[in-house]
């Protein structure tokens, strides 16, 4: 049950009205408000026997208009989801404090991940607010849960605020409670909590922990008093400040020029599930087809020369772009590609390269024997209005790439209360709906437009030195139809298919067929790759089924990693591992084999991307 302030005290009322017309009989405790015809019935009831009046006056009633939100988990998650960045999820569960259910947070990797309500719409800056919830947890230690805000500072900056921390044993129900002030100026409000083993924060146990009965009280965020405006009055203003360079435009306007004179021109997207065209209905209003679309009519003339290729796929950071970028890409291309969008601005969150696959894709498109152009797309999630555009920045102009940012153009206008997160965001407020869609793709027709307008750069692009590294300039894609020269590949116990890896949403294609596959009957031979590579990333399948196993990673030899591939929170979804062995390349083995107790289970290795 979620309930915010007016229902709170409704119930409350109907509660009051129903103690006032009854003088005696047994108190019960009820968890639903009364009809309005059970309160007519109760006030129309025969008067009470006279009783002894005092005089004195009655106790105050409780401040019942505090309780601005509270939420038992019995019938909903009541807008609670796992924190931006996880891998996991919040569900509901039947291991419970009171009542039947709680929120469960599973499938956890790192200390930061846990559970997160967007609050902006209810509590404010600057207002303090008493919090309090059941917690239990089930790592097998004590841990600390800990209580936090996000938010979007006066500055424009992302912030975060602590404001609880209790130890909670393991397997115990413990009740914490604290008070929060966010700071002056704090907007994009975000309430999340997070489960670390260290005291003051840090420190990483897997385990699930469950939240019951949380309140929160205080006062309700002032209400905006402008009134929204018209968004026809001011779309050419937002579109306009999603421009934030248009770089070195030497490769872009050759690609216009081919589509003027009537060539062949092939643009190019690879991304995460907004680029895959999530919450865009039908798929063809995803950005990438309505810009495609754009451009196609107004350089092309409508041509059927000018193609699309979509590689946007959901849960795709940057270190699985680079290993997808060959064949879902390259060679999907009726022609090479003159133009290629990156959009992982919210995607790349756990990186574990700090931004060298990011730029290590850059590089290895721009240094094609086509010389394509590279165009860098900055989505946004509405959980604080969130991107790592400011990580990416500094590459688009140190390489000189046009960019563009979604972020930069709606930001205003939903701070200022002018456009409705609604008209952009989808529920999950991780995709944009069709209306979002069409943004980013008119921020896209703003910069071609831009480009098109302005005389050429005196010169193209020169590859300069790296500023995050190039460990991964020109990794390979290895899968069991694609293999580079140089590498031998010996499927072994791993010699199946699977053909449950999801399927794209713009052609309903399947997603990394080409995979090689341990099934329940399959014997325990080992998968092993030879070449000569500095470096590899290992991409598996994660899945939710109890079928899924553990398997064993050894390079050269040595155990490198065992890998879980059975995560609750899963959907049959690509995950990856990195592994960087020398600055340079030299002979090296992967071996991939099941471990022990699970040889009856499945494993499937998706790709495997290895740099010479």
């Amino acid at each position: 049950m979620n309930i915010r302030k007016s229902s709170v005290t409704l119930i409350l009322a109907a509660a009051l009205l129903l103690s006032a017309a009854c003088s005696s009989g047994t108190a019960t405790e009820t968890t639903t408000p009364a009809s309005p015809d059970e309160i007519a019935a109760v006030t129309t009831a025969p008067e009470p026997e006279a009783v002894e009046v005092t005089t004195e006056a009655p106790e105050p009633e409780p401040e019942l208009e505090t309780a601005l939100y509270f939420n038992d988990f019995e019938t909903d998650l009541g807008g609670w989801r796992v924190r931006l960045g996880a891998t996991g999820s919040a569900e509901l569960s039947s291991v419970s404090k009171n009542g039947a259910f709680s929120l469960k947070t599973t499938g956890r990797t790192e200390e930061w991940h846990g559970s997160a309500l967007t609050v902006d719409d209810f509590l404010g800056a600057s207002e303090p607010y008493h919090i309090s919830a059941w917690f239990m947890q089930d790592s097998g230690t004590d841990q600390y849960i800990r209580g936090n805000f996000q938010y979007v500072d006066a500055g424009g900056s992302e912030a975060y605020y602590n404001f609880l921390e209790t130890l909670l044993p393991n397997g115990e129900w413990v009740f914490v409670e604290g008070d929060a002030v966010v700071p002056e100026g704090g907007t994009g409000l975000i309430l999340y909590f997070e489960l670390q083993t260290n005291e003051g924060g840090g420190g990483f146990a897997e385990g699930d922990f469950y939240m019951d009965d949380i309140t929160i009280d205080g006062n309700p965020k002032a209400a905006v008093s402008a009134e929204p405006k018209n968004l026809a009055d001011y779309y050419d203003e937002m579109i306009a400040k999603s421009l934030l360079s248009t770089g070195n435009n030497v490769r872009v306007k050759k690609a216009i020029d081919k589509a003027r004179a009537g060539e062949d021109v092939t643009i190019a997207y690879i991304g995460g599930s907004i680029t895959e065209g999530y919450n865009a209905s039908p798929n063809k209003n995803c950005y990438a087809s309505l810009s495609f679309e754009n451009f196609k009519s107004k350089f092309g003339a409508g041509s059927d020369k000018i193609h699309l290729i979509n590689a946007g796929m959901a849960g795709t950071p940057s270190t699985l772009g680079i290993v997808r970028y060959q064949e879902e890409v390259l060679n999907r291309a009726v022609t090479p590609p003159d133009i290629v969008f990156i959009e992982f601005a919210v995607n790349d969150g756990d990186d574990p390269t700090n931004g060298e696959t990011y730029e290590d894709l850059i590089r290895n498109i721009l240094t094609a024997d086509n010389a394509p152009a590279v165009i860098l797309v900055f989505s946004v999630f509405q959980s604080g209005l969130w991107n790592l555009q400011d990580n990416f920045i500094p590459l688009g102009e140190f390489y000189g790439l046009p960019m563009t940012s979604v972020k930069n153009a709606i930001t205003p206008y939903i701070k200022d209360g002018s456009l409705a997160e609604s008209q952009y965001f989808a529920q999950d407020g991780l995709h944009p709906v069709n209306d979002g869609h069409q943004i980013m793709a008119d921020c896209i027709g703003y910069l071609f437009d831009q480009i098109d307008s302005k005389d050429a750069s005196a010169a193209d692009i020169t590859l300069p030195p790296a500023i995050y590294g190039k460990s991964f300039d020109g990794l390979q894609q290895v899968n069991s139809a694609l293999t580079p020269s140089g590498i031998t590949v010996n499927a072994g116990g791993f010699a199946g298919k699977d053909k449950s890896t999801g399927t794209f949403q713009y052609d309903n294609t399947p997603k990394l067929p080409n995979n090689w596959k341990h099934e329940t009957t399959s014997d325990n031979t080992p998968f092993t790759l030879k070449g000569d590579f500095k470096n590899f990333i290992f991409v598996y399948k994660s899945s939710s089924s109890d079928k899924a196993g553990k398997a064993e990673v050894y390079v050269d030899g040595a155990l490198w990693k065992t890998i879980d591939s059975r995560n609750s929170g899963a959907w049959d979804n690509a995950l990856v591992s990195v592994n960087v062995i020398d600055k340079t390349a030299s002979p090296h083995t992967i071996e991939v084999k099941m471990a022990a107790g699970d040889e009856a289970k499945e494993f499937t290795i998706l790709a495997i991307g290895v740099t010479p």
